[in-house]
């Protein structure tokens, strides 16, 4: 009989195989956000084949499952390595093998403690394993040793995890079979450790363009902070700060309340057709091309029916150019560039509306795509404006960490506000900002074709030639406003539709545009390929069904061309006899009717509204005839919409008021075409009327305070910019100050010193 104790005694590999337990598994624990962040910054652009690249647990997954990192086919062994002293392997060579870790059979209540060496990455905190694996302590690891004898004597994955050099032998010779094997861990182990990514971290993914930090905008100084002397420090002034920093606090906490409400998601009807859209663009036909078309909505004044003889209301009726048989771009990512007007004529309601859309135009984009923001002025310190464009935030990458930095810089925008009008300064025109955001661009590498810049001003300025110098820049024009700016006291202009300005595209000046439904169609159709085609001399006619009449007309029916993303809209006044009404028929001949009820989606709302007890009373048909130019001229396309509305309730609750966005359109419509003069007027006899609706009343008042506020900056601009000489010569963008504080914390301590000095 055999003495183990013997030191002579030399084991047989399979024996000493047989003596060791299967292989240990480390439990992940949460990992620290500053600590992660460091690894991704210094491994993000290294792949996990690298062999200089590891992993924040490379070293300990190495160590337990025998550098499960490296291919066994392109493992080589030195020849210094092959004698192996069996006796006692923990003395093997350091560059030869990884040494196992030292288990004992023993039961015993200590955790384990896996050795470190220098190079380590994981923190004291705790390992971070998959949270899949199951964690073994010394107890589980005696009631498995024979489960794993009988795998480590068959050469499987345990005996490869304790014993590196020898699995490296064996695998070297291996079979078709164990290559499948080491695939199969190889995938199970990335798809793991792609769970280590938080959401709050850079992304981890590779890019070709760096990621800029852009530094902290100082907030503009206080004249108070900066020409008080050293006792101004009573109780008035503590107040008026505290009452200042309140507002500032209420102001940013409203950009985000509107942001929020710009990002709604859209209506069923809408998710439906961006569906369709979808599907259509999986199936792409190269025989088939993207085409424009002219989509109808129609907006009653009153969408229920009252028990009354006659009822009078209003319907406002818009024409909008869309995408039919929507191709995707082959390579979908864009580059959205954002400018904010923050020139003497922005109001500070204005102003806000405009830092809600950048917000808003965020949640649009997607991984791949690339933002940067500018402004007209340099406006973020002191009391004096700069007069040439300045770059917020750099063209860079969209990453989990964007939004953030973006909604920080808005909060310093905020408090920035927009130009001083004292001292007055000159400002250069708009075409010469676009012109210099442009090449500011073109310097970054910007993507020709994709890219789109997005101008939030209350101006439609006049951009002649911009599309001349640079074709293949897309500029979108929008006013965040809730009225657009009568410059010189006089309403906007058309639209400029010649080839100067084919690139051009002009939202919210003449015709009401919802900001959340405009952001998500500009980033839509950026990905889309060219509609071909276009509609001109359109012609709109009203045909009213049986219990309706059409009494009046607001706005021009007849329509000369119609483009991508543009909006038409008029009114027509409607005398209902509620009794005399009729429903739709769902079983109709009518092919045009059937056709339309199954475009919009109403046919299945039909079925639902009458197995709930209630009906829909079918009032007109909006019929519009225009011609193409991929047909011949005598040749005219036919579209046609229903409007429908509740006759009946039943079962059904109370359908939503459209009342709102009803006046909506019809106050933007009459307001953007009067002078200030005249809207004050109208606006004031509007206000004593009687208006039940709360939200009507709220736009009123916004549409009142904005009146009022234009009026003060036209007497500003007639009485003293009226003189003041142009600033002649090109401009260009202003790159980030180094003087910039780098930090919050920097911000809020300079902050807390000036009200210690004050108090």
């Amino acid at each position: 009989m055999m003495d183990a104790r013997d030191p002579t005694l030399t084991l047989s590999p399979h024996l000493h195989l047989n003596l060791l337990p299967p292989p240990l598994h480390v439990r992940k624990k949460t990992r620290k956000t500053t600590f992660y962040r460091r690894i991704l910054r210094k491994s993000s652009q290294r792949s996990c084949y690298d062999s200089l690249a590891f992993g924040p647990l490379d070293d300990i997954i190495s160590e337990i499952s025998g550098d499960i990192w490296r291919s066994p086919a392109e493992q080589r062994l030195e020849p210094s390595c092959v004698p192996l002293n069996w006796s006692n392997p923990l003395k093997a060579p350091s560059t030869c093998t990884v040494t196992p870790l030292p288990v004992s059979r023993i039961p015993s209540d200590q955790p384990l403690t896996v050795r470190k060496n220098r190079h380590s990455r994981s923190t004291a905190s705790g390992s971070s394993a998959d949270r899949t694996m199951v964690s073994f302590s010394r107890d589980s690891s005696c009631t498995q040793s024979t489960t794993g004898s009988a795998q480590s004597t068959s050469g499987g994955m345990h005996s490869t995890t304790q014993w590196p050099l020898q699995g490296r032998v064996s695998n070297n010779n291996s079979s078709p079979d164990s290559d499948n094997r080491w695939s199969s861990r190889m995938d199970a182990l990335r798809k793991s450790l792609k769970r280590l990514g938080r959401s709050d971290t850079v992304d981890s993914s590779g890019s070709n363009t760096a990621s800029s930090t852009v530094p902290a905008r100082l907030p503009r100084a206080d004249t108070a902070d900066s020409t008080g002397s050293a006792g101004a420090g009573s109780t008035e002034a503590s107040n008026e700060r505290m009452d200042g920093e309140r507002a500032d606090h209420t102001a940013r906490k409203s950009v985000v309340a509107t942001s929020a409400l710009l990002t709604r998601a859209p209506s069923p009807a809408e998710y439906r057709q961006e569906e369709i859209d979808k599907e259509q663009a999986r199936q792409k036909d190269p025989s088939k091309i993207s085409v424009l078309k002219a989509a109808i909505k129609i907006t009653p004044e009153e969408n229920m029916l009252k028990s009354v003889v006659e009822q009078d209301f209003w319907a406002a009726v818009e024409i909008t150019g869309t995408l039919h048989n929507r191709q995707e771009l082959p390579d979908a990512t864009i580059d959205v560039a954002i400018i904010i007007d923050n020139s003497f004529y922005v109001t500070k309601e204005c102003h806000r509306q405009a830092l809600a859309v950048v917000t808003s135009v965020l949640q649009y984009l997607n991984r791949g795509d690339r933002v940067a923001v500018f402004a007209t002025h340099c406006n973020h310190y002191g009391l004096v404006t700069g007069t040439d464009p300045e770059i917020l935030y750099p063209l860079s990458d969209i990453t989990q960490e964007t939004q953030k930095t973006v909604q920080e810089l808005i909060n310093d925008i905020q408090d920035s506000g927009v130009q001083a009008w004292n001292p007055p300064r000159p400002n250069p025109t708009m075409f010469e900002v676009v012109l210099a955001v442009a090449k500011s661009l073109e310097c970054s590498r910007s993507r020709a074709d994709r890219t789109h810049v997005i101008v939030l001003s209350p101006i439609m300025n006049v951009l002649h030639g911009i599309s001349a110098t640079f074709p293949h820049l897309y500029v979108h024009q929008y006013n965040p406003s809730v009225l657009p700016y009568c410059y010189n006291g006089l309403p906007q202009n058309q639209m400029c539709t010649d080839a100067c300005c084919s690139n051009l595209f002009a939202y919210n000046y003449l015709y009401h545009k919802n900001p959340a439904g405009t952001m998500r169609q500009i980033i839509r159709n950026a990905r889309s390929e060219k509609p071909g085609g276009s509609i001109e001399n359109m012609h709109v006619d009203i045909k009213p069904r049986r219990g309706c009449e059409v009494l009046d007309y607001e706005g021009s029916r007849d329509l000369p061309y119609l483009r991508l993303g543009q909006t038409y809209t008029f009114f027509v006044r409607l005398r209902v006899s509620p009794s005399a009404t009729e429903e739709v028929l769902l079983d109709s001949k009518d092919p045009i009717l059937n056709s339309s009820l199954n475009a919009t989606f109403m046919r299945q709302n039909l079925r639902s509204i009458k197995a709930a007890g209630g009906s829909m009373a079918h009032l007109l048909a909006v019929q519009l005839l225009h011609q193409s130019v991929l047909s011949s001229y005598e040749t005219w396309s036919f579209t046609e919409s229903q409007l429908l509305v509740f006759k009946d309730q039943g079962r059904m609750t109370t359908p939503s008021n459209t009342s709102v966005d009803y006046f909506k359109r019809r106050l933007f419509y009459e307001f953007s075409k009067m002078g200030n003069k005249k809207a004050k007027e109208e606006i004031e006899k509007i206000a004593v009327s009687e208006v039940n609706h709360p939200d009507v009343k709220k736009l009123i008042r916004n549409i009142s305070t904005e009146i009022a506020r234009q009026e003060l900056i036209i007497d500003y601009e007639i009485n003293v910019r009226k003189n003041m000489a142009p600033l002649l010569g090109p401009v260009g963008v202003n790159p980030v100050h180094q003087w910039r504080l780098d930090s919050r914390e920097e911000i809020n301590r300079e902050r807390r010193r000036r009200e210690l000095a004050a108090e």
